[in-house]
């Protein structure tokens, strides 16, 4: 790059003759920070993560010109936009690693890191994930984790081993910047290392009024400064941050990888929405206020990708609603006036998939069934139950089944439930080749709570000798005892095609998608369920295993237990 022509760097230009940074070249700081993002994600450290490279410094430059309003673009000075610029340079470069830094691992703060991993990790899954690639994995979580003290103590001139031996890499940001000043150096380490803390509300850390000379462009609203690096830097999610050719080249198997470059690829662009007035006419006169994601997910392999997607996006508008509440507060009690963050919301209207549903479902609540419930029985607090309520729950899927069989003229007598626990895997499973569910059902009674099919007076006038095992429609709620994660395959007669759900944790959104029934399991190809059930390391295994021998006694339906991997 010869010369600047973004706003941002132009106006950051400006500051080079300033006092407290004569000497420095805002274009030469540029060429040494682009060479130094280069090694980032080589040496297998970091190659399987999105790029973090120039281009994710350009654009996220770009995203910081229509961030800040005009009217406090007008207001902000050579210092800030410095200050800005510098930030949006260094803030990631506490993920370089050097060969040198890896080798010397075991003499840092690695080492008890990599101790308290093991400690909370079981022996197989550490196993599974170092057999391949040893230490590296590891290491660079510990570095992601801390990259941004670790780019905060280099800018400060510190290499202190606990975050990683890097003494070549602090020289060099050292040479870099060693034209300036002190302060202000100390505060754009601070800056730098903000966007992975949660203490932007500090006013006497992060000052409005930060002074390094005595003109008024030597004035810096650190406060602002943060926010808007840590906006910039969440806004980043465009597919340029995951190239296609650079992942078929490095082949991206880590799943939480392959998750976060599924969910980039798929984000076409995120701007400001356009403002219109009372008949519904675009007015650019309007302060824009909502950001605009657009995105396209093709297939239903990429389900978990949008579900990510949902989830970071929803976490973006608590970050966007905790930025507006402290630059007002900014306003008013520091006097930052004119420094405005008008963002509220985020609009994902324009998200489009391909291949399952984009509604999210969410449990609800049938208010008088849960009151009886609360009144009448005592809330449920171990494993025993979550294998009686899925059993049960099985068992009424297959008479009711049998039910449908018999109006129809037909004999049914193939019922059956299967119950499998892996012990290894720590997966737990409840088939059953009964009615299984529509979506009308999924959405009326699996995810209302208290409200159950088999009391629906529909169904009582249909199938009027038909008394369920289960009362109280509470069955999916109890799992959240011992699993925060749970999958759903059910199958209906009334659809041609099966419905999967993905549930995390109880009090999130679920993601619905349809499946061909052809791909399904033979138990539950024509109809039927299957629960899995994904169990938190803190459930006590004896116990769960006792609960499943002592429950599986039905002898009007078939139930199978299968236990895999089990230390009996």
């Amino acid at each position: 790059m010869n010369q600047f022509t973004n706003y941002v760097e132009l106006q950051a230009e400006k500051a080079e003759n300033l006092s407290f940074c004569r000497g420095i070249k805002l274009l030469h700081i540029r060429d040494k920070v682009e060479t130094m993002l280069g090694f980032i994600g080589k040496g297998g450290i970091f190659e399987e993560y999105t790029v973090h490279s120039i281009e994710h410094i350009d654009e996220m430059l770009k995203i910081v010109e229509w961030l800040i309003p005009d009217i406090t673009k007008e207001k902000m000075t050579y210092a800030e936009w410095l200050m800005l610029t510098l930030a949006i340079y260094f803030h990631d470069l506490g993920m370089v690693v050097t060969k040198d830094e890896f080798e010397h691992r075991d003499e840092t703060g690695f080492k008890e890191y990599k101790e308290k991993v093991l400690e909370n990790t079981e022996e197989f899954e550490y196993e599974e994930c170092a057999k391949e690639r040893g230490d590296s994995f590891l290491y660079q979580e510990f570095v992601r984790e801390n990259h941004a003290a670790r780019i905060r103590q280099w800018i400060e001139g510190k290499n202190a081993r606990n975050l990683g031996e890097a003494e070549a890499v602090c020289q060099e940001i050292e040479d870099i910047l060693k034209n300036l000043d002190k302060m202000f150096k100390a505060d754009l380490a601070m800056i730098c290392e903000s966007h992975h803390k949660d203490d932007i509300e500090d006013f006497s850390k992060y000052k409005v009024k930060k002074m390094y000379g005595n003109t008024e462009n030597e004035k810096v609203n650190l406060n602002y400064i943060a926010i808007i690096l840590r906006t910039a830097d969440l806004l980043h999610i465009t597919r340029d941050r995951t190239p296609s050719v650079a992942r078929r080249l490095i082949n991206v198997s880590n799943p939480v990888s392959v998750l976060e470059w599924e969910k980039q690829m798929a984000v076409r662009a995120v701007r400001p929405k356009d403002q219109r007035n009372e008949e519904g006419v675009v007015d650019n006169s309007k302060q824009k206020d909502t950001i605009e994601i657009t995105a396209y997910f093709d297939g239903a392999e990429t389900a978990e990708a949008y579900f990510g997607l949902s989830s970071y996006l929803q976490y973006t508008r608590k970050e966007l609603a905790k930025c507006c509440e402290i630059v007002e507060k900014a306003q008013k009690r520091e006097g930052a006036v004119g420094y405005e963050f008008p963002w509220r919301e985020v609009d994902e209207s324009q998200i489009e998939v391909n291949g399952f549903e984009k509604k999210k479902l969410q449990f609800t609540i049938a208010q008088d069934n849960i009151l009886q419930l609360l009144v009448g029985h005592t809330l449920y607090n171990d494993s025993s139950v979550v294998v009686r309520e899925l059993v049960q729950n099985g068992i009424d899927a297959v008479r009711l089944q049998t039910e449908y069989e018999k109006r129809n003229g037909k004999d049914y007598s193939q019922g059956k439930v299967w119950v499998e626990w892996n012990s290894v895997k720590r997966q737990l499973s409840f088939w059953d080749n009964g009615t299984g569910m529509s979506i009308q059902d999924v959405e009326n009674y699996l995810l209302k709570v208290g409200a159950s099919k088999y009391r629906d007076e529909v169904v009582k006038k249909q199938f009027p000798n038909f008394t369920s095992i289960s009362h109280f429609g509470i069955g999916i709620l109890t799992c959240f005892m011992v699993a925060n994660d749970i999958d759903i395959v059910t199958s209906s007669d009334e659809q041609e095609e099966a419905n999967s759900i993905n549930l995390r944790k109880v009090n999130g959104s679920y993601l619905l998608r349809k499946m061909d029934k052809n791909e399904l399991d033979v138990r539950i190809k024509q109809h039927g369920t299957m629960v899995k059930l994904y169990v938190r390391s803190d459930v006590d295994m004896a116990k769960l295993e006792n609960d499943l021998r002592k429950w599986i006694v039905v002898p009007e339906i078939p139930v199978y237990l299968s236990l895999t991997a089990m230390k009996i």
